[in-house]
């Protein structure tokens, strides 16, 4: 998730700017990955680094690719990029069609992006009196909108339950049902309206908005995030040259939960097509991976000042260190 910035005049700043940059270890004719653009804060900086070193731009949002050509046309003009407009759970097909076999890092911001949150237009917000929506790319069908008017209970209970564990998940499903049989759930606040419909007074008094939990488990349903993260993370190892890394800033446990697992399966030799759900320890041969942060790097007490939403971040790094 990139910075959440109500301010138009303050300047985008990156989380962990400094220590991605450092573990990237920018060679000035390398390749490098900025798998989730967004604002591109990160690719700005990769970018300046190089010289006849090529960086790879992914953005599903095909906006986010417009609004960065046209914020650094002279930038673009002078170094080797590669925009794609694109899941990177798909970014095989791309590399190949580039005929690109191999990096030198590649980065992973997961999360929506602050311009991507405050356009109402785009309904992710809950603070946002806005149509319901959710998507990152707003040419798929399927959208917030399209679930709370559609879905059975049994699937909307699922979505609750599966992604954040809702306690009130069934009485909340319930009262979806009941809401769109008299009208159809359209806008965000509305719908907030009817979550907290569903809480004790106590739990509405706790610091967290209530909606919180609800809208981000829709957001990752829909955009089916935590499959996208397996679904590269399996594919991009086979193309990484030695000593490159992968670098991953998440923002909620389900994605921290993936990102450590797969790191410490790469570290202990667990191969198989799915390092995900299968485990096969090869014991004889010698780790082709080193993590690098046994314990997630957290932000600073002075970012998180300057920077309400870094406080959920972490930062997570595994190195190749032999074929």
């Amino acid at each position: 998730m990139k910075i959440l910035n109500t301010n138009p005049k303050i300047i985008h700043k990156p989380i962990f700017l400094k220590e991605v940059i450092n573990y990237l270890d920018i060679k000035k004719n390398g390749i490098y990955i900025d798998a989730t653009l967004g604002l591109g804060g990160h690719s700005k900086v990769i970018l300046s680094l190089l010289t006849t070193g090529t960086l790879i731009c992914v953005d599903q949002d095909k906006n986010q690719i417009k609004n960065f050509k046209n914020s650094y046309p002279n930038l673009i003009k002078e170094k080797n990029i590669i925009f794609v407009n694109d899941k990177f759970s798909n970014l095989k097909k791309h590399l190949i069609k580039n005929k690109i076999k191999k990096i030198d890092g590649i980065l992973y911001d997961l999360g929506p992006c602050n311009n991507q949150i405050l356009n109402k237009s785009r309904g992710f917000s809950y603070h946002l009196d806005s149509k319901i929506d959710m998507r990152f790319n707003q040419n798929q069908e399927l959208s917030a909108y399209s679930i709370l008017n559609n879905a059975s209970k049994k699937d909307l209970v699922s979505i609750f339950q599966q992604f954040k564990n809702y306690k009130y998940s069934n009485l909340l499903a319930n009262r979806i049902i009941e809401e769109r049989n008299k009208n159809e759930i359209n806008s965000t606040i509305d719908f907030v309206k009817l979550i907290k419909t569903t809480l004790s007074q106590k739990k509405l008094k706790e610091q967290k908005h209530p909606a919180r939990q609800i809208f981000l488990a829709l957001r990752i349903f829909i955009n089916d995030e935590l499959n996208e993260i397996k679904k590269s993370l399996q594919t991009i190892v086979n193309f990484l040259n030695i000593n490159a890394n992968i670098v991953v800033i998440s923002f909620h446990s389900l994605e921290d939960k993936i990102i450590k697992k797969f790191f410490k399966q790469l570290a202990n030799n667990y191969l198989k097509d799915d390092p995900m759900f299968f485990i096969y320890h090869n014991s004889k041969k010698k780790p082709n991976f080193k993590i690098l942060t046994r314990k997630p790097i957290l932000p600073s007490s002075d970012e998180i000042n300057n920077n309400r939403c870094a406080r959920s971040a972490k930062l997570r790094i595994i190195k190749k260190i032999s074929n």
